[in-house]
């Protein structure tokens, strides 16, 4: 029993250090810096699909954000999930600048069910949007170089 229990200042300041960058790494979030959110590479993105607008759901840089921007890296593979959440029929679409379709998924039509596509992230991608609903269903993509 013969320990000090007192910490010597250099203990206390190592202590608080680690726990500061401990929780600070949790706050890391996906955003940049300026307001916009970013896509991890090689990550699964789920989006509830409703009429007034996509919902992002994952990662958590996107969720509750309506009709968020995605930023997919050039040359890694994601899946896009959509759930329906209103019980009409929706589906996904990536478009070039040129307006050609370059990710389409299949409709999902009743609440609750779900379609994915998975595609590799290319720098022609500017825009997502679900076809059926296509003025209040769009978002923006924004590829990123690796």
């Amino acid at each position: 029993m013969g320990e000090n229990p007192i910490r010597t200042r250099r203990d206390v300041l190592a202590a608080s250090g680690a726990l500061l960058t401990t929780a600070l790494a949790g706050c890391g979030g996906g955003g940049n810096g300026n307001g916009e959110t970013t896509t991890v590479r090689g990550e699964r993105i789920e989006l509830g699909a409703k009429t007034e607008g996509w919902v992002g759901r994952v990662p958590t840089s996107i969720d509750g954000e309506t009709n968020p921007t995605l930023r997919p890296v050039v040359g890694q593979t994601y899946t896009v999930v959509v759930e329906n959440l209103d019980g009409v029929p929706h589906d996904f679409v990536v478009e070039d600048g040129s307006g050609k379709k370059i990710v389409e998924s299949e409709t999902v039509d009743s609440q609750g069910d779900t379609t994915s596509v998975t595609f590799e992230g290319t720098a022609a991608m500017t825009t997502y949007y679900c076809s059926y609903h296509p003025s209040s269903m769009r978002g923006d993509v924004k590829p990123q170089q690796s």
